[in-house]
């Protein structure tokens, strides 16, 4: 999928961007900003590469991913004060790379014979995973776990890419389109429903009197 190679790129960055703010916000030094950059933008396909067997995964076997993190990372460790107030361009990278990780997983699940529903769920593992070990490492409730419209953008998404292969089976030419439309479906999904504080059914619970 060349077609979306550049747009990895920018997921990896964006993810890495994010993990890097979030360890200045922390008080974390260099090499806390680093590990939350590489984390953030490769944990979803590090974590994906081993369940489907891909061994070894993806990230430890090109180093061009690891440069781009780590180059996001420095660049807000430098630049931390101007980079924070960019907050709108950076949740749009962010949900880019939600929508792009979610297909490139559900489209490498597809290549290694697994069922339907399991490369939906390889999908969703790819989109979130990397912001659910930020979070973690960072001591916060996972943004995935909330009730902010993001895991399910990433189900939503990946369940429409996987039945579209699957039952139109489209030209070898026209799928990778077919991705990047799916990749910024999910992301214009996502962006919504922030501005427009779409948020999912929480379960409440009574205090005893």
């Amino acid at each position: 999928m060349a077609v979306l190679t550049v747009f990895e790129y920018i997921a990896v960055l964006s993810f890495a961007v994010s993990g890097s703010i979030m360890a200045v916000r922390k008080h974390m030094d260099l090499y806390g900003s680093l590990i939350l950059a590489l984390m953030t933008a490769m944990g979803g396909g590090l974590i994906r590469d081993v369940m489907i067997g891909n061994i070894p995964p993806l990230v430890l076997s090109d180093a061009s991913y690891l440069l781009v993190a780590a180059a996001a990372s420095a660049i807000v460790y430098l630049l931390y004060e101007r980079i924070e107030t960019l907050q709108y361009p950076l949740r749009i990278l962010d949900a880019v790379g939600l929508g792009i990780f979610t297909v490139l997983g559900s489209r490498l699940a597809l290549d290694y014979g697994l069922p339907l529903y399991s490369a939906v769920m390889i999908g969703m593992i790819s989109g979130t995973g990397g912001g659910m070990i930020r979070d973690l490492l960072a001591r916060e409730v996972p943004l995935v776990l909330q009730r902010g419209i993001y895991a399910m953008a990433a189900f939503i998404g990946g369940s429409g890419y996987v039945l579209i292969v699957r039952v139109l089976e489209p030209s070898e030419q026209l799928e990778p389109w077919i991705a990047l439309a799916i990749a910024f479906f999910i992301a214009i999904f996502r962006i919504l429903s922030v501005y427009k504080d779409w948020h999912m059914p929480r379960a409440y619970h009574r205090h005893g009197g």
